[in-house]
């Protein structure tokens, strides 16, 4: 899974996890797709389908869960992932392809299918992109695909455990875009991962969705970050009435973390007194 730092996923750090369960099985998968008859022929599942919704448990989640086949269940009962695209692959399905090609699960498509009105924006948004394979089974089959699925997380940092849902994602950045935002009911701690609450409610503080970024040759001491943060936040806050009344708190990647290059960063914002109105 990604490292507790991360502010969830974004159109920049996106998370995508397995895709195989078994490295053996998976490189006797087929070379394409089968038709429906092969697969019914064969007494397994049918490859999957966008707009599908499974109630994943947060066990099935981990870095070498490659495999997922968790029931599909109406997406108006309890879920916590929905499938937003489906990749053919057409070369020899190994489990290095899979986890080569679940970086590629942000596509265009895919924003398009939840109607992301900043793609391909760099912006944060409470959303993690999880990516599986087909069962051993399926591969048999002559099954060769790549499941894209998206869930919302529960807490401020990525990315376990995922929030129930009852409703699709179809369309929903267009239609509910506070359902993607993160909203905390406390004073944001950097330190530890808080319960997120619905920014369609008042909420004690929120994340601004767009990244700070800095150019840096070496990572900068603490004093630079802070004094970089408080004005990278104050920039992002210069059109809102209340922005005199506003606490920020910039957060930047950690120097472990940090490949070098681009250091991004996220900016919570708070109210001195009183709650943030609803999103």
């Amino acid at each position: 899974m990604m490292q507790g730092w991360r502010i969830l996923v974004t159109l920049v750090l996106v998370l995508c996890v397995g895709c195989s369960n078994d490295p053996e099985d998976s490189s006797q998968a087929g070379s394409a797709s089968p038709s429906p008859d092969a697969s019914q022929a064969a007494n397994v599942p049918a490859p999957p389908e966008v707009g599908q919704c499974r109630n994943t448990p947060d066990s099935n989640l981990d870095d070498d869960d490659w495999v997922d086949d968790t029931p599909v269940v109406d997406c108006s009962e309890t879920h916590t992932l929905q499938t937003v695209e489906v990749i053919d692959i057409d070369e020899e399905l190994t489990v290095e392809l899979l986890e080569e090609l679940a970086d590629t699960c942000d596509t265009l498509q895919a924003w398009d299918y939840l109607d992301s009105p900043a793609w391909p924006e760099r912006a944060t948004y409470n959303l993690m992109f999880a990516a599986y394979g087909p069962t051993p089974e399926q591969q048999e089959a002559g099954q060769s695909w790549m499941r894209c699925d998206v869930g919302i997380p529960s807490k401020s940092e990525c990315c376990r455990p995922l929030a129930p849902q009852t409703e699709s994602v179809e369309g929903a950045m267009g239609e509910d875009p506070a359902r993607f935002q993160l909203c905390i009911a406390k004073r944001p701690d950097p330190d530890r991962s808080q319960p997120l609450v619905s920014c369609a409610e008042p909420h004690r503080a929120e994340l601004i969705q767009k990244l700070m970024e800095r150019d840096a040759s070496e990572y900068p001491s603490a004093s630079e970050l802070e004094k970089t943060g408080q004005a990278r936040c104050g920039d992002l806050v210069t059109d809102r009435d209340d922005a005199d009344q506003l606490v920020l708190t910039p957060v930047w990647q950690p120097e472990e973390e940090w490949p070098g290059g681009t250091l991004y960063g996220w900016c919570w914002i708070q109210r001195e007194t009183g709650l943030l109105p609803a999103r």
